[in-house]
């Protein structure tokens, strides 16, 4: 069984968004980024509030060096905690504009039904019959996934939720031709769920959520393909965060070279002077 469950993932997608999430959570600071959660808009993507699309999707918009990769990873961890129940998932990629041939549409669908997979497994719950199916045909003929394959399964998936969370950190980093079509998978995985027949379970509509962050200039491009102006959220470095984030810094990398004084100074001055981004601080900080 463990043989053949990785030969289902190598054919579904190599991307290991996982390892990512464990890098990126192990560089994050206590006590940090928890304003996010408590926002508005935040609050009102998680429980479904507002019409259609306006409020399945919420796009976190912000410049380079504002922490939106380290806020994804407490977002992620975050929901994983308050989700933790049958018929809810969390599937999430970050996007790296190093990666960008590895990570093309496909592979990206894939690693969603990876995940999937992965936690319909843990929780016992049987796999929908496609899975299976698609795979056994596919290794007959030796034919890699396919996109209209892959959408299929991820729908079959769906039906079978409750609640589906989908994260997707630096979308603008995916080649533009990957962001398109992941743009028009989104939509028709959403149109799909308002539109579909009651969950196989519950006699109601699943529900897919998705998150994602992105510089500011794709902001415009997002909306046309969504056809409504979906729900924003600016990604700004708090000055509270940057304190903490450079407290932190000084007490691992500094503690012995600086004196109570020089720490009190930096740690007043340097927040004040951020605009929004942890990298003046840093760089300041290292020089």
């Amino acid at each position: 069984i463990a043989e053949s469950m990785e030969m289902l993932f190598a054919w579904l997608s190599p991307l290991e968004p996982q390892k990512r999430h464990q890098d990126v959570r192990s560089s994050r600071i206590a006590n940090t980024g928890n304003w996010i959660l408590q926002t508005d808009q935040f609050q009102s993507w998680v429980k479904g509030e507002g019409s259609s699309h306006s409020s399945q999707v919420l796009g976190c918009y912000g410049i380079p060096g504002a922490g939106k990769t380290v806020l994804t990873s407490l977002v992620i961890d975050y929901m994983s905690t308050i989700t933790a129940r049958p018929r809810t998932s969390i599937t999430y990629l970050y996007c790296d504009y190093r990666d960008q041939e590895e990570q093309d549409l496909i592979h990206i669908i894939g690693t969603f039904i990876k995940q999937l997979v992965l936690q319909f497994i843990s929780t016992g719950a049987q796999l929908p019959d496609l899975v299976h199916e698609s795979f056994k045909s596919n290794q007959q003929s030796r034919k890699r996934l396919e996109l209209g394959q892959a959408i299929k399964i991820l729908k079959e998936f769906f039906q079978l939720l409750d609640h589906a969370f989908i994260f997707v950190d630096a979308l603008d980093e995916l080649q533009d031709e990957t962001r398109i079509g992941f743009l028009n998978v989104a939509n028709e995985i959403l149109h799909f769920q308002a539109t579909s027949s009651a969950n196989k379970y519950t006699n109601s509509p699943g529900a897919v959520h998705l998150f994602f962050t992105a510089r500011p200039h794709i902001r415009h491009h997002v909306n046309r393909y969504f056809g409504c102006e979906v729900a924003t959220l600016r990604i700004v470095a708090q000055e509270d965060d940057i304190q903490t984030y450079l407290a932190h810094r000084i007490d691992c990398d500094y503690k012995d070279a600086m004196n109570s004084r020089l720490k009190t100074e930096i740690l007043e001055i340097l927040p004040q002077k951020s605009e929004g981004m942890y990298v003046h601080p840093r760089r300041t900080l290292c020089i």
